[in-house]
C-alpha cells in the first residue's frame, strides 16, 4: 500500500487484527526484513511496517534528513492513516527515530521495543 506524505509516497505493509504495532526498519532496510515478525505478529495485533522515505518503495526526500525529520514524517504517517499507535517496534537506526520521536512527543505509544537499536549521540 502507498500513501502521500509530506508530498512524498510512502510505502506500507499492513496486516493482522487487534492493536496497532508500528514497524520501523534500520539504515539501508526495507519492511522485508521484517516479514517473517510481522506474519507471526499479525495474528495479535494490528502491525505496519513502513519503508522510510529514501528506502524500498518509499519516494527520496529532497535532502539528507536527520532523526528528527523522519521521526516527524512517521507522526505525520500515522496522523495521516488515523493510526492509534499500541507499539513501536525498531531495528537498527529505526529504533534511534523512535527514541528520537518519543522524546520530542512526534509519536506516542504505550510500549517501546528496540531490536539492536542505535542510541542517540552528542551533538
Amino acid at each position: 500500500m502507498q500513501v502521500l506524505v509530506d508530498g512524498l509516497v510512502i510505502h506500507y505493509e499492513r496486516v493482522g487484527n487487534g492493536p496497532t504495532l508500528l514497524l520501523v526498519h534500520g539504515w539501508a532496510d526495507s519492511i522485508s526484513g521484517f516479514y517473517d515478525i510481522q506474519k507471526s505478529l499479525a495474528r495479535d495485533y494490528d502491525v505496519i511496517a513502513v519503508d522510510l522515505p529514501g528506502f524500498g518503495q518509499s519516494s527520496q526526500p529532497p535532502k539528507a534528513w536527520t532523526l528528527n525529520d523522519y521521526a516527524k514524517c512517521l507522526n505525520d504517517f500515522t496522523a495521516k492513516l488515523e493510526i492509534n499507535t499500541y507499539g513501536l517496534i525498531g531495528h537498527s537506526n529505526g529504533g534511534a527515530i523512535l527514541i528520537v520521536g518519543l522524546a520530542n512527543n512526534d509519536l506516542t505509544a504505550k510500549k517501546l521495543v528496540l531490536l539492536s537499536s542505535a542510541g542517540i549521540r552528542n551533538k
